[in-house]
């Protein structure tokens, strides 16, 4: 049987994780909305002692508001399903064009630890450096291999180990993560206990009610558009089980065209990546459905999420916000408006809320499983079109392509 490099590179009688001499990233000008999210630690350097004794360790980045990111370090200890070790810090930008950043967990830190994204294709896998010259000279660096699943496949691993050799890096100390069906990745539930398993969502269950629920009770916020003395004016308010999106869209006088209102809801919503391949659905009624302005925005991976949903993605860091338009049936009941995911993009014009480019015609601008699965605000909009806006809203689920379902909000 042919040994794997991972086998061989264990059997070496060297013992170091050192960086050639010179280190050029594979990675190039890093997209952090696309970078954000879970990845499954698959090789460590034994040099880095503080997960020595964690199973099943999991890093989650995601956009603080100030433009740093938000590093969530989590760990099994001693076993796969051991109780969760957590090690928060932040990341701070030091080089987008070269993919390096730095990264402090406590305020004693004196310095940023280094921490280059020597490679990575966004959607799979990415190799993580952290090479301090003095402990490079004794072949103590870092040197990670992440996944954004639980287990590479052997032989994608067998490769990435092959890209390191190649490049220059001694890692014939690595050590091989364990990430099994058994694993305990802390995933909170309703109740606010952790349970093991894959981070995914594995019922159906209420990410948001009306309802005043403790743990699915949102705080939605209405705004305004302030460009240039905008004028249309809106409110948020809640019935009975339901949330009442009310206003008017007007022109922007030193624009002559119209503004926009919008209700938004942050915070921290489950996994709903396996319902990639069906549809948002809104339950929704109107009193005036022939208004045409209405408008939704899954947002996920963006650096700055109020950012990201004011610029559209035309601007550097803002992308993130992935809009789509929608309109209400006539009626006095809730009826269901399904807008299949793929149809979204976060790409559009910050004047109109219209697609720039469409999912159609770029995968770059569409939504992925990775960003369902760590959607960090909702946003409801009436933008491009002048007129009364009233809108009730029901509920918002995920639905995948069989009709199962999934209630967001």
């Amino acid at each position: 049987m042919v040994k794997s490099i991972a086998a061989s590179l264990l059997a070496s009688a060297a013992v170091a994780s050192k960086c050639p001499s010179s280190v050029t990233p594979l990675c190039q000008n890093l997209d952090l909305s696309r970078y954000t999210g879970v990845w499954y630690e698959q090789v460590n350097s034994k040099a880095f002692v503080i997960d020595a004794n964690l199973k099943c360790v999991t890093a989650e980045y995601s956009a603080n508001d100030d433009g740093t990111v938000k590093v969530d370090n989590k760990g099994a200890s001693g076993s796969r399903t051991g109780e969760i070790t957590d090690a928060v810090g932040t990341a701070t930008v030091k080089d987008l064009s070269t993919c390096e950043l730095g990264v402090k967990f406590s305020a004693l830190q004196p310095v940023n630890a280094p921490y280059t994204i020597w490679d990575t294709d966004y959607e799979t896998y990415s190799i993580v450096l952290s090479c301090i010259p003095v402990l490079n000279a004794l072949g103590q660096s870092d040197i990670w291999i992440l996944s954004r699943t639980p287990k590479l496949p052997q032989e994608q691993l067998d490769g990435l180990l092959k890209k390191l050799e190649d490049a220059g890096f001694d890692y014939s100390d690595m050590r091989l993560q364990e990430q099994e069906s058994d694993c305990n990745y802390g995933v909170p539930t309703a109740s606010g206990f952790s349970v093991a398993g894959p981070l995914k969502s594995t019922s159906a269950a209420n990410l948001v009610t009306f309802d005043g629920a403790e743990g699915t009770t949102f705080t939605f916020k209405e705004l305004n558009d302030p460009v240039m003395g905008g004028q249309s004016t809106g409110t948020w308010s809640v019935g009975e089980g339901f949330g009442i999106f009310d206003g008017e869209v007007v022109d922007v006088p030193s624009l002559q065209a119209p503004g926009f209102i919008k209700a938004q809801a942050s915070g921290s919503f489950p996994d709903v990546s396996s319902f990639i391949d069906g549809s948002l659905v809104l339950s929704v009624r109107s009193t005036n459905p022939e208004y045409t302005g209405y408008r939704v925005s899954v947002v996920s991976g963006a650096t700055s999420p109020s950012f990201s949903c004011s610029a559209g993605g035309s601007l550097p860091f803002s992308r993130g916000c992935f809009k789509d338009k929608f309109s209400v049936p006539a009626g006095d009941d809730f009826v269901d408006v399904k807008i299949p995911f793929n149809s979204f993009s976060d790409k559009w014009s910050s004047a109109t809320g219209e697609q720039t480019t469409t999912c159609a015609d770029d995968s770059d601008v569409c939504l992925t499983a990775d960003k369902l699965a760590k959607i960090q605000m909702i946003e409801l909009w009436g933008e491009g079109a002048g007129g009364k806006v009233h809108l009730e809203v029901n509920s918002i689920s995920a639905e995948n392509a069989d009709g199962e379902r999934f209630v967001v909000v």
